[in-house]
């Protein structure tokens, strides 16, 4: 009896499960401060989107099903740390709209210090179509910005960029837990003097679980890591696929693709460029300490009965100016591009094919590394050296300035099996970028230097002559300067903006010629 008891009670229970999941989604719109139309101070709307997310517990634990929209060109300062204990989802505005992802910043705290991470999750968290931007908020040290914390949870992340944290972006802290990364972009990330260094994409913490479940990253862009693309250094990994990344310019002392102890893995068509970019040497032996081996990009520890690892089509260079620095030091050797261990996993007769070597040129992407690697070659323990080459308002890039496309003539368009580019796609097409849809209106701006000191250079060109206004928002939304209004020829056009009466901090310039509008962001020294 007892257990005809139990069986209807799980029935009861699977079928209020089903019933809970089939609910239509419910949505609640969340609004920032618009860059577009501002309203109001920034602090009008601190922690809005804690404060919604939290207001609406009730409403949330009633439809599992619940999505937070927030809308393109609003930003959300983020105070608080965000804790769910139930399902979360939070998305942005489709990538038809016009206009901007919707932005996350570092908001402030009652005390008025800076937030830690964004979100700790206790329970399913699903991201999409969000810009998560650790540069602004006023210089904090995020610790990471999203730890799934709960075992037997699933993270989906989709569309996003996560940008500019001290010291990564997911941090992976429970057992069995379900991780899909797609269409995203992860780029300035660690700290050489904070969190010692860190800067990975995704770190797994050994120290505090043993297995993770399902680990899939596909068609999504890394850049500017000062440690790793994925961190693992002992937890079994049952299902792992990396598909078409790509990953430029990752410092790393340690590794690039730490496997560990990966049941499956697939490891297929992606671009390592400059992975590794400082190279071996017993400089920082403490954080180094592979064998010769291991000290790849792409690494595997341990083989054991019925594994599976596919490494193939993979593109990995390095830049000739990097191999030029690290010839200049006889203790200096290149890392290999794959480990023994994977060499022995895939089989000799499958080395042939699981990479080769095809130097790109990509546009518009940090250039300087190089000479990163040089001065940190001639003195690896001087405090002179910046955090890290090219990170945030230090002279980095932000995530919409990023062009990855490279020529059709290339060897690695058509390498991929299906005649496709390896690496990530998200910038291939017609050049559109998919955060911004700056390719889709055909008008596309940009001002150099960024960052700059008093004066920089906004340069577009204009197919038709047309009236044209440049405007400089500061970080709350109100215009503090006119930079031009008026009527202009059609070609292309350099205006240059003095920003001398301005103090220093992140500002918008927004360019509009007829229809035509962009806005975009810059930083003053």
């Amino acid at each position: 009896m007892k257990n005809i008891y139990k069986l209807l009670v799980s029935v009861c229970l699977l079928l209020s499960f089903s019933t809970i999941q089939a609910q239509e989604p419910r949505i609640v719109e969340v609004s920032g401060y618009d860059l577009n139309n501002p309203v109001g101070e920034v602090d009008d709307y601190n922690n809005v989107l804690w404060d919604i997310i939290y207001g609406d517990t009730l409403g949330r634990a009633e439809n599992p099903n619940t999505i937070y929209m927030l809308k393109r060109n609003h930003v959300y300062p983020l105070g608080k740390i965000i804790s769910n204990n139930f399902p979360l989802h939070i998305e942005g505005e489709g990538t038809n709209d016009d206009g901007f992802l919707p932005e996350i910043i570092v908001g402030l705290k009652s005390d008025g210090t800076t937030g830690n991470d964004y979100i700790d999750s206790y329970s399913d968290l699903t991201l999409k179509n969000i810009y998560f931007n650790g540069d602004e908020g006023g210089g904090a040290y995020l610790h990471r910005m999203i730890e799934m914390r709960k075992s037997n949870s699933r993270f989906i992340i989709d569309g996003c960029a996560l940008t500019g944290d001290n010291s990564g972006a997911v941090l992976l802290k429970a057992d069995s837990l379900k991780v899909y990364v797609r269409n995203s972009v992860m780029g300035n990330l660690g700290h050489r003097y904070v969190m010692n260094g860190n800067g990975r994409f995704i770190e797994i913490r050994s120290d505090v679980l043993s297995y993770v479940d399902t680990l899939i990253i596909e068609n999504c862009l890394t850049y500017n890591l000062t440690d790793r693309i994925i961190r693992n250094e002992g937890s079994l990994v049952n299902y792992l696929k990396v598909d078409h990344l790509t990953a430029l310019n990752t410092v790393g002392r340690n590794g690039g693709l730490d496997l560990a102890n990966a049941r499956k893995a697939i490891i297929t068509n992606n671009v390592f460029a400059n992975v590794i970019s400082i190279g071996h040497t017993d400089a920082n032996a403490a954080e180094q300490n592979q064998a010769d081996g291991h000290f790849a990009v792409i690494a595997l520890d341990t083989i054991y009965s019925g594994q599976s690892i596919e490494v193939r089509n993979n593109n990995i260079f390095w830049d000739e100016a990097i191999h030029n620095a690290w010839s200049l030091y006889d203790t200096v050797e290149s890392p290999n591009y794959i480990c023994s261990t994977v060499k022995a996993a895939i089989g000799e007769a499958n080395v042939e094919k699981a990479y080769f070597s095809e130097p790109l040129v990509f546009a518009n992407t940090c250039g300087n590394i190089a000479g990163y690697v040089a001065n940190y070659y001639a003195n690896p323990l001087s405090l002179e050296l910046p955090d890290s080459w090219c990170v945030g308002g230090d002279g980095g890039l932000y995530y919409d300035e990023i062009d990855v496309s490279y020529a059709s003539t290339y060897a690695s368009y058509k390498a991929d099996d299906n005649g496709e580019p390896v690496g990530c796609q998200l910038h291939f097409d017609d050049g559109t970028n998919i955060f911004t849809n700056k390719g889709a209106s055909g008008f596309n701006v940009t001002c150099y230097p960024n960052p700059f000191l008093n004066k920089t250079n906004i340069q577009f060109s204009l197919a038709n002559a047309s009236k044209v206004t440049i405007s400089v928002y500061d970080i709350t939304g109100a215009e503090v300067q006119t930079v031009l209004n008026s009527e202009l020829n059609a070609g292309d056009h350099t205006i240059e903006l003095n920003a001398s009466g301005l103090t220093s901090g992140i500002y918008f310039y927004k360019v509009e010629a007829g229809t035509k509008v962009a806005t975009k962001k810059m930083v003053l020294k």
